[in-house]
């Protein structure tokens, strides 16, 4: 991950994500690899929304556990770094990735302009989630089996208004390069290139790069 934006998240006590998907936001229960302290060291995948589990339907798990993206970018000016590329262009873990790919690796200035944070509109909603789920180790021992030990997320965030400068080196084009690229692009950027060597994409990513949330 971008070394600069993992320390502030780390500071935010958020766990960063790699691969991820748009429903990956609070109130979903991921499968997590925890250490000796009962830290989270990696996830193993997405186990779902508990709504069912806890005999609710979608529409009063909705109003119950409702959630919003803040409309500020909860940092102060902009995060920037070094970024090397490979074989194609992907960063997953900003929410943009693209199947354009060039013959030799190449370098970029990455730069961050906005992260905002999705989280539950109401503040005690995760702790209240939390107890229901406990709730089944008596009611429903096989469903707590489940549960028991998953991550429940609280808070999901997510990168906006992206800047590549790329690196000349040779005969490598970056715009030439990508020409597709606006085909590829990841939900919730509009793409521009303000000249061949720097790319700006507006917006704010639908798939969160972290993640924040409490052991159930």
């Amino acid at each position: 991950m971008h070394a600069k934006l993992y320390k502030l998240m780390r500071n935010y006590s958020a766990f960063p994500l790699v691969l991820c998907a748009e429903t990956v936001r609070p109130g979903i229960l991921l499968q997590m690899e925890w250490d000796w302290f009962g830290n989270p060291v990696k996830c193993m995948g997405e186990e779902g929304y508990p709504w069912k589990l806890l005999g609710m339907s979608k529409k009063a798990a909705k109003i119950a556990y409702a959630d919003q993206l803040c409309a500020a970018s909860i940092i102060i000016g902009d995060i920037t770094d070094k970024v090397e590329f490979g074989a194609n262009l992907a960063l997953p873990q900003f929410g943009f990735s693209t199947s354009a790919s060039f013959a030799k690796n190449s370098v970029a200035k990455l730069t961050i302009g906005d992260v905002r944070v999705r989280s539950f509109k109401v503040g005690f909603a995760q702790h209240e989630l939390r107890m229901e789920l406990r709730k089944l180790q008596k009611s429903n021992p096989t469903y707590w089996d489940w549960v028991d030990n998953d991550f429940l997320v609280t808070d999901s965030f997510y990168t906006s208004n992206l800047r590549f400068e790329f690196k000349e080196a040779g005969d490598f084009n970056a715009k030439a390069t990508y020409k597709k690229l606006e085909k590829d692009i990841s939900a919730g950027f509009k793409l521009k290139w303000e000249s061949d060597t720097t790319l700006v994409l507006k917006g704010t990513a639908k798939v969160p790069f972290a993640v924040r949330g409490i052991k159930v």
